[in-house]
């Protein structure tokens, strides 16, 4: 006898921590990340990945850690544990995916802080704090006397506000945990105590309820001295029960989490599935029983299964059989027998006794592929296999797998083509593929010089306003569009021309690629509740492809633009920082200092506890900055703002700033910028800003100095707006396209494609207003009535012919204008339109008016038609 029969009788008076029967089952480990806003993981998205990886790995287990599900991601809000965040889906799309992705053998978490509280939080209390500053990223945070909040019942309650949020969560996260003794086990109780398991960050901590600690799964992150228990005598005796174990033991292994979706910036999700099976199923084949016996080469369990190493190759052995020799194996589990070899090439094994009619499937994350039936020779099969590629191996035919629902509680159906094909969507054209990416993630792609199209109808639509984005990037001059045609409403698009900027963000797959989002709004009618949503590319120069992915359609309101070109006010981003994308301050693939900040008075506003600047300068959002580090911090994206060459803006924000000259407001033309110094203001402040739009225009922010320049070196911006002044030197301004409507019109085909009236004021050139042409043709003149919004002193009409072919250009026109739209009188200007694509301006003497009509008495080759890409419409201020 010795000690380690003893670690095997301790086992009887040992309380394992709760739920230590799942350790063995969760192969998949995973960390879906969302930081700072941008929501590039929302619950939907997740569960459509939960659905993938299922696939993928047939079925095994999955261990699924949601880092940032709260307010504004990751670090956000703590300790208000029950602020579930609205950008991701809300408690909705959380229970959504808990609920459907149980399906899946998939475990769900969320990652809480017990130890430190930042002012945002609805549950800020600085009675609990012990006076120390805690994480200092995106906010300061404080640190909780942790023995004083488990007592007064504080902790507890928002905890169980957290399960009554989201019932369907199996375990939670807990972030930087130092306690000990009384304090430890006090919340160890109080999470255990609502039926959920337990994990947290450093191996030595929650011993003895924790199933899970990051720094030993995650080899490459944490301290390098502190990767998991390394006692022999505590492995044996807990091995099969949690996974708290320095990773790679010769014998044991260890489970590793190899991130892709967005932690550390990782992105591979090749990388992952070779971690999944090379490493992790073997370590929970080997977790499936107690250790009962360890010797320097031999380590033997419960069940019999034995595992020795001999020289650098390891052996495991079931019922006499080998099943994992050096690095391949065909292993048992739940049913089936995966097989794995980091080679390619022919290895042999013995079936498990009874099989008689063994069928060998490829794995991929669209599916089983069959491979074919296996030859059995006195119950052995020969296996010929790709190097590291997932197989398995069934008794007899597998069983049909279910329809995965891509997009499932969401209007899109296979927003992110994990389907592989295009079955879901209306294709026109040619040109258009879903292609793997070298991150084996799939992509909408637009070959190069083709003009696709893909679309499909979005139902169960409520009245009222929603977003449309997706992931894009183009070569510069090839036009990517985003349409949205409402039934019964006004279509909507956005289009992007180029993709000039990086992205730097490490919590999007998308880092170091030139995809960025591109959004629009659309308004579903009363009585409405179908859409259509378009996707297309123009032929464009050159022969770069289009590149489009994640497409999300999420309910939204507008910035009110009171007059202004452009207006921002952060109070309805469903995702990113309005028409910000984040410039890389800091290197690439990092995590921004930047987010929307939320109003929690006094805490979050200047004076309180010495704090120099208001998070919140207006409603209850603004874009915060916290000690940025040095370079470009934001800027705007074709898609996001465009600004014409040769036009002169005003750009006006308020902000607040806590030191002069960390910050500079940048206007830029391509890589050309203009930067002017933002001085100290610890009150709001307005900045006003005129420029002349060069070619690539763009606006934005850049930090001058080092992150560590000033203590709460802060930016406040909010209440961004952008005045159109007209052409540079003096002029007309433009009314906004954005604040006009189509009052009227005699006619328009909305059968035979698009051609509705609204694609005059899209701001999109390759969208037209088309006369009917389908099942009847309306004979000319045709007219277009505009409603400017307010009354102005016009004075010209720009009409864009359509740019793609001839038909229904205009050649005579018109125009008329009204105060009241009852009343036109004679017309200010007519004239003859040339047979052109360049933009045709019509200027008469300044007239006040609300309404302006363009008639077209004649086609420029005789036919009956009209169509035109755009209208817009400029007054003298």
């Amino acid at each position: 006898m010795d000690w380690q029969d003893a670690a095997v009788a301790y086992r009887d008076i040992w309380s394992p921590p709760t739920g230590w029967q799942d350790t063995a089952d969760r192969v998949v480990q995973r960390i879906p990340f969302n930081f700072a806003s941008q929501a590039t993981h929302p619950f939907a998205q997740t569960l459509d990945e939960t659905k993938r990886v299922g696939l993928a790995t047939d079925g095994l287990g999955q261990f699924v850690l949601l880092k940032g599900y709260a307010s504004e991601g990751h670090d956000s809000a703590h300790m208000d544990y029950k602020n579930i965040g609205s950008r991701l889906g809300g408690a909705a799309g959380l229970n959504a995916l808990t609920t459907a992705g149980h399906a899946y053998n998939a475990d769900f978490g969320v990652h809480i802080n017990a130890t430190e509280e930042y002012p945002v939080s609805a549950t800020f209390d600085p009675a609990r704090q012990s006076g120390g500053l805690g994480w200092d990223w995106l906010d300061q945070s404080y640190y909780v006397d942790t023995r004083k909040d488990g007592q007064s019942g504080g902790r507890l309650k928002r905890l169980q506000d957290l399960k009554a949020a989201a019932p369907g969560l199996d375990f939670l996260y807990v972030d930087v945990w130092y306690g000990d003794g009384y304090v430890s086990r006090r919340l160890q109780r109080d999470i255990s105590g609502l039926g959920l398991q337990l994990a947290t960050e450093f191996p030595h901590t929650l011993t003895e309820q924790s199933l899970w600690h990051h720094w030993a799964a995650d080899v490459d992150y944490g301290g390098s001295d502190l990767k998991g228990v390394n006692s022999t005598i505590a492995r044996f005796i807990a091995n099969h029960a949690k996974d708290d174990w320095i990773a790679r033991d010769p014998l044991l292994g260890g489970a590793e989490v190899t991130a892709y979706e967005g932690w550390q910036g990782k992105k591979d999700f090749t990388a992952f599935l070779n971690t999944t099976f090379a490493v992790n199923l073997p370590t929970k084949y080997l977790q499936e029983s107690p250790v009962v016996k360890w010797t320097a080469d031999t380590v033997t369990l419960a069940n019999g299964t034995t595992v020795t190493t001999t020289g650098n190759k390891r052996r495991i052995t079931t019922a006499g059989r080998t099943v994992l020799s050096g690095d391949a194996y065909l292993l048992p589990r739940d049913g089936k027998l995966y097989h794995w070899n980091d080679k390619a090439g022919s290895t042999t094994w013995t079936l498990p006794a009874g099989w008689t009619a063994p069928r060998l499937y490829r794995l991929t994350d669209t599916g089983r592929q069959p491979v074919g039936d296996l030859a059995v020779s006195q119950g052995r099969i020969t296996i010929d296999a790709a190097a590291r590629t997932a197989y398995v191996v069934t008794d007899g035919a597998a069983p049909a797998q279910a329809d995965p629902k891509w997009g499932e509680g969401t209007p899109v159906r296979d927003p992110s083509f994990y389907a592989g094909d295009l079955n879901a969507w209306t294709v026109t054209g040619s040109g258009a593929a879903v292609a793997r990416n070298a991150q084996g993630q799939s992509e909408l792609t637009f070959a190069p010089g083709a003009t696709p199209a893909v679309s499909q109808q979005l139902t169960g639509l409520a009245p009222g306003t929603y977003a449309a984005s997706v992931w894009v990037s183009t070569p510069a001059g090839r036009a990517a569009t985003l349409t949205v045609t409402p039934a019964g409403g006004a279509a909507a698009s956005v289009y992007a021309d180029s993709s000039p900027l990086t992205n730097s963000l490490g919590g999007s797959e998308k880092n170091g690629t030139k995809m960025q989002r591109m959004k629009v709004l659309f308004d579903v009618p009363a009585g409405q509740s179908t859409a259509t949503l378009e996707l297309s590319a123009a032929a464009g120069p050159g022969t770069g492809a289009v590149h489009l992915d994640d497409v999300r359609v999420v309910p939204s309101a507008r910035s009110p633009l009171g007059g202004h070109f452009f207006a921002e006010d952060f109070e309805n981003a469903d995702a990113g920082w309005g028409p910000f994308a984040f410039g890389g301050a800091g290197g690439s693939a990092t995590d921004p200092r930047t987010h929307i900040a939320q109003r929690n008075a006094p805490y979050t506003q200047a004076g309180w506890n010495g704090k120099p600047v208001d998070d919140v300068i207006g409603g209850q959002n603004s874009l915060k900055s916290h000690e940025e580090r040095t370079g470009l911090v934001y800027r705007t994206l074709p898609q996001t703002l465009r600004l014409t060459p040769g036009r002169s803006y005003k750009v006006s924000f308020s902000y607040e700033s806590g030191f002069s000259g960390d910050y500079r407001f940048v206007t830029g033309s391509g890589t050309t910028e203009t930067a002017t110094a933002l001085d100290q203001a610890r009150t709001p402040t307005t900045f006003t800003r005129t420029f002349t739009a060069g070619a690539d225009a763009w606006i934005g922010v850049r930090k001058a100095t080092p992150e560590d320049s000033h203590n709460e070196a802060d930016l406040i911006l909010d209440d961004l707006t952008v005045d159109d002044l007209g052409p540079a030197g003096g002029g007309e301004i433009l009314v906004p396209q954005s604040q006009m409507s189509v009052k009227a019109v005699d006619s328009q085909e909305t059968a035979g494609e698009n051609g509705a009236a609204a694609n005059v004021l899209d701001g999109d050139a390759a969208t037209i207003w088309h006369t009917q042409w389908y099942a009847a043709t309306a004979p000319m003149p045709h007219e277009i009535t505009l409603d400017l919004g307010a009354a102005y002193d016009v004075c010209t009409l720009h009409y864009l012919p359509r740019q793609s072919q001839g038909n229904g250009r205009v050649a005579g026109y018109q125009v008329f204008t009204s105060t009241d739209g009852t009343t036109w009188g004679t017309a200010a200007a007519a004239g003859t339109f040339p047979d052109t694509t360049a933009r045709q301006d019509v200027t008469f003497t300044a007239r006040t008016a609300r309404y302006v009509r363009l008639r077209a008495t004649s086609e420029v080759a005789g036919n009956p038609w009209t169509s035109i890409a755009e209208l817009n419409i400029g007054y003298r201020p």
